[in-house]
């Protein structure tokens, strides 16, 4: 019988090299494995960890240690989001009983930014806002699509609860990004606000203005026009087409709210962003003759380093100092991320065939990107033309990368949280009416 299996998958792949059709059939692989290994990462309370390590002995065993045990909103969030796309109800359940169950910022209804994935406790009372935004939209999903249950009525609470308001500068029109509690008890905006269009935070205007998450403030068109125009939105023309160009050039500024709300529906500037930066990051990999596509964006670089400052250099944006900082100069267009690979193929799915299959392929030092019931390894170092692979995993990253395959198999290629918002009709119409906004805004110039 495994020979009958081994025969078949076989010969499936043979035919997967002859028909871009079944690359489904690969992708399907992924998100099985992907899925499995994101259960690694589940804690005693039920939330998944932050940080996962693996390492291989002589023997070819695998052994799995926890770098960092802590969690995030974030990855709440997306723990959340694919659950209910799998429709796990009994883990639905548990992790909203214990979500329900964590302290949190009790002025604005906020979680804060770490918490145990051991007891009910939080680890660090900062509040951010893009974490809390993801949080939001996770448990308005759930809401939505479980409104009969008892954790779908646990998420509708919480999510009532949430109130951004203390982020939203009227004067600037603009949205900050951290409150800090100080020693005296008082809890302080940090002055950092998000100005530029090109990042992940671009969410908290436009969904956060279409679920009503401001609540103190008028939620009127003119509060989305007054954000817009204080908005940097940076472009700028290439042979493959014109490209937005991202704060740090991380693709996950990019597509990460693709993987949420597909702003293609929405943006034909946005899905054309998409796709233009798709064919950029092939064509990139191949003019510098890289083994894989240019999907630079963070990732775990050590056991020790996190590596923030890994973008595409084509995307860096040019109000970013970093980008002509010695001290960074050797981490740009060094780090190939599976996840940035896969938000990528969902704007451009059958052109990444070929790449999909040799990055599965892959083999450096005998270590593999791609490992059956553990998914994708971090990422891939292409540090002085040396590769070395990252055998972590980071459950933002696993998350991002389930998301964008729940996309590659939908047939609109809309994730669970993107079509429960377009089904709404007055979520639907509020982002219609951001959007056509910003189209506005880019015609006259940005």
């Amino acid at each position: 019988m495994k020979f009958f299996f081994a025969v078949l998958i076989a010969a499936m792949a043979v035919y997967c090299r002859a028909d871009n059709l079944c690359q489904d059939f690969l992708f399907q692989k992924d998100l099985t494995a992907t899925l499995s290994g994101f259960e690694f990462l589940r804690g005693e309370n039920g939330l998944v960890q932050d940080t996962l390590w693996i390492e291989e002995n002589k023997d070819h065993r695998l052994s799995l240690s926890v770098l960092n045990s802590k969690t995030s909103p974030t990855n709440i969030a997306l723990d959340l989001l694919i659950q209910a796309q799998r429709k796990r109800k009994p883990v639905l359940k548990r992790v909203l009983e214990t979500l329900k169950a964590l302290p949190y910022h009790k002025k604005s209804g906020l979680f804060f930014s770490w918490y145990s994935t051991k007891k009910i406790k939080a680890e660090q009372k900062a509040v951010s806002s893009v974490d809390n935004l993801h949080l939001a939209l996770a448990l308005w999903t759930v809401k939505e699509n479980f409104p009969k249950e008892d954790f779908g009525k646990t998420a509708a609470e919480l999510f009532a609860r949430m109130n951004f308001s203390v982020f939203y500068h009227p004067d600037s029109g603009l949205i900050g990004g951290n409150l800090r509690p100080e020693k005296n008890g008082r809890w302080v905006l940090e002055e950092y606000n998000f100005s530029h269009f090109g990042s992940e935070a671009r969410l908290l205007y436009s969904l956060g203005w279409a679920l009503k998450l401001f609540k103190d403030f008028p939620q009127e068109d003119a509060f989305i026009e007054k954000a817009l125009a204080a908005l940097e939105i940076e472009t700028s023309p290439s042979e493959h087409g014109e490209l937005l160009k991202l704060w740090d050039g991380a693709l996950f500024q990019l597509y990460f709210p693709k993987i949420f709300i597909n702003e293609e529906i929405y943006s034909p500037k946005m899905k054309a962003y998409y796709k233009n930066t798709a064919r950029l990051i092939l064509e990139e990999g191949k003019t510098r003759n890289l083994i894989l596509p240019a999907a630079h964006s963070p990732a775990r670089a050590s056991y020790e380093v996190y590596q923030d400052k890994s973008g595409l250099r084509a995307l860096v944006s040019r109000y970013n100092q970093d980008l002509n900082d010695p001290r960074y100069a050797s981490q740009w267009d060094e780090l190939f991320t599976p996840y940035a690979f896969f938000m990528a193929s969902t704007s451009w799915k059958t052109h990444f065939l070929k790449a999909h299959e040799n990055a599965r392929a892959l083999r450096v030092d005998g270590q593999t990107l791609f490992r059956s019931g553990l998914g994708w390894m971090d990422g891939l170092l292409l540090q002085d033309h040396q590769m070395k692979i990252i055998p972590a995993q980071l459950a933002v990253n696993q998350g991002m990368i389930a998301l964008s395959l729940f996309q590659l198999h939908h047939p609109k290629g809309w994730s669970l949280s993107s079509e429960t918002l377009y089904n709404d009709k007055e979520v639907r119409a509020r982002l219609q009416s951001f959007y056509r906004l910003f189209e506005a805004k880019i015609k006259k110039g940005g």
